[in-house]
């Protein structure tokens, strides 16, 4: 471009200065649609929460299937080759009531 033809670049504002920006306008959070989404999540986190627990103990209690096979249960008695009675094993796997003998087996 020479000075000779002048510039062909034409001004947006024309002789005013330009237009100064907008205050930057914090957005507004609207309390209520925060509550309406955070709300029904806390509950669903606190169901989800619950709902694992519970299965989690769940699996270590014995199945309402096996309590046919827990009643039925009887006490185991221990014997000796020679048929005399060493002991009773109850139902608690801790308790034995052993009788002790005097002599010892050969």
């Amino acid at each position: 471009m020479s000075v000779e033809y002048g510039s062909n670049i034409t001004p947006l504002f024309g002789d005013r200065e330009p237009p100064e920006p907008p205050a930057r306008v914090r957005p507004r959070i609207k309390k209520r649609r925060l509550l309406a989404i955070f709300l029904p999540l806390s509950i669903l986190a606190i169901i989800s929460t619950l709902f694992g627990m519970m299965m989690a103990v769940a699996s270590d209690l014995p199945d309402l299937e096996n309590r046919k096979e827990y009643q039925d249960a009887r006490n185991s008695v221990l014997v000796d080759s020679q048929g005399q009675t060493l002991g009773v094993l109850t139902k608690t796997r801790a308790a034995c009531s052993c009788a002790t003998r005097t002599s010892r087996p050969t």
